[in-house]
C-alpha cells in the first residue's frame, strides 16, 4: 500500500503502530506508544513500520523525553489532576512494566521522578505540602510497588495544586463580590475599574464572572443596585434619591433598569410589596 502511494501519488507514509489494547479506555495508552514510535523512527531514521514491542526490545534506558516533562509539569501547575494521572501511569507503565531497564537506568529514571516532584512540592505553600519518600527508602520496594507509589505522588501534587487554584478563586470571587458591594453607588464602577483594582485584564474579568458566577459583571453589578434600590423603597426613600444613591446617572436610567429587573416600575413594585404585607 505504501509502495503504490508512493508509485501513483508521490506520497510518502510513514506507519507507527502502538501497542494493542482491549478496551476503549485504554485507547489513550495505545496513542501514547504509537507516539513514541513515531519519536523514535524519528530520531533513528529507521524502517518505515515500526511496532511498539520492537523499540521496547532494542531499548534498555527509559523513556522520558523533555516534552513529556514539560507537559505532565504544566499539567500539575494547572492542576489538571485526571490528565496528570493518564500520563505519569502511561510514562510508569511504559518504563517499568514494558521495558527491561538495567539497575543503574531504573535508579536514574526513579531519581528523575522524585526530583521533579520534589521541586513542585517546594512550590507550594508548607501547609500544602505533601510528603516525598526518599529514593532509599523507596528502592527497597518492588517495582510494581515503586511505580504505584510514582503515580499516587503526582496526581496528589496535581490535586493539591487544583485545590490551590480553587481556593484562589473562591478568595477572589469574595473579593470581587466585596468590592462591588462596597462600590456600588459608584456610577463609574467599569469593568476596568474592576480590572484595575485587582491587577487583571478586562477579558480575565469578564471570564471570570460569567465562569464562576454565570453572568456578566455589568448584570451582576446592575442586580446589586436594583436590590439596594428594593430595600431604599421599602423604607420610603424618594425614587431620585435611591436612583443616585445606588449609582444612576439619572432617574430615567434607574428607572428603566429597575423595570428590566423587576418586571415593573419602582412605584408599582413598591405599591405592590406594600399590598402584600398588608394582606400578611
Amino acid at each position: 500500500l505504501m509502495d503504490r502511494l508512493h508509485d501513483l501519488h508521490g506520497i510518502a507514509l510513514t506507519i507507527d503502530v502502538g501497542m494493542p489494547v482491549g478496551t476503549q479506555t485504554d485507547c489513550f495508552q495505545s496513542y501514547q506508544s504509537a507516539q513514541s514510535v513515531h519519536e523514535y523512527h524519528q530520531e533513528h531514521q529507521g524502517d518505515a513500520i515500526l511496532w511498539y514491542a520492537d523499540i521496547v526490545d532494542k531499548q534498555e534506558y527509559y523513556r522520558f523525553p523533555v516534552e513529556t516533562e514539560l507537559k505532565l509539569v504544566n499539567q500539575i501547575k494547572e492542576g489538571m489532576t485526571a490528565n496528570v494521572n493518564r500520563e505519569i501511569e502511561h510514562t510508569v507503565v511504559e518504563n517499568l512494566s514494558h521495558r527491561s531497564l538495567s539497575t543503574e537506568r531504573y535508579h536514574q529514571f526513579v531519581n528523575t521522578l522524585l526530583f521533579i516532584s520534589t521541586r513542585l512540592n517546594e512550590n507550594l505553600d508548607e501547609e500544602d505540602r505533601i510528603i516525598i519518600p526518599s529514593f532509599q527508602r523507596l528502592i527497597k520496594l518492588t517495582k510494581k510497588q515503586v511505580g504505584e507509589h510514582i503515580v499516587g505522588l503526582f496526581t496528589s501534587l496535581a490535586q493539591q495544586y487544583e485545590n490551590v487554584i480553587l481556593s484562589q478563586k473562591s478568595k477572589l470571587k469574595d473579593q470581587l463580590i466585596g468590592f462591588i458591594n462596597e462600590n456600588y453607588a459608584n456610577p463609574n464602577l467599569t469593568l476596568y475599574e474592576i480590572a484595575e483594582e485587582f491587577g487583571m485584564s478586562e477579558s480575565a474579568v469578564y471570564s471570570f464572572f460569567k465562569k464562576h458566577l454565570n453572568t456578566t459583571f455589568s448584570r451582576y453589578l446592575e442586580n446589586v443596585r436594583i436590590r439596594n434600590a428594593c430595600r431604599m423603597l421599602m423604607d420610603e426613600v424618594n425614587v431620585n434619591v435611591i436612583a443616585e444613591d445606588v449609582g444612576y446617572v439619572s432617574p430615567h436610567s434607574f428607572r428603566r433598569a429597575f423595570k428590566r429587573i423587576k418586571g415593573a416600575t419602582p412605584t408599582v413594585y413598591k405599591n405592590i410589596m406594600n399590598d402584600s404585607i398588608m394582606k400578611q
